[in-house]
């Protein structure tokens, strides 16, 4: 049997640097050996 564990972390800032998500996404993928890490951005609306 295999398991994973599910981490979520959510970030709010006015500016999203691409670039800078995608370096950083990339390391984590080799810090923790995984395949894929998925970073996605969402705009919000203030209500």
């Amino acid at each position: 049997m295999q398991r994973d564990d599910v981490v979520l972390v959510e970030v709010m800032a006015d500016h999203v640097d691409h670039a800078w998500w995608r370096h950083y996404r990339e390391s984590l993928e080799q810090r923790f050996r995984q395949d894929e890490v998925l970073v996605r951005a969402t705009a919000v609306e203030r209500l």
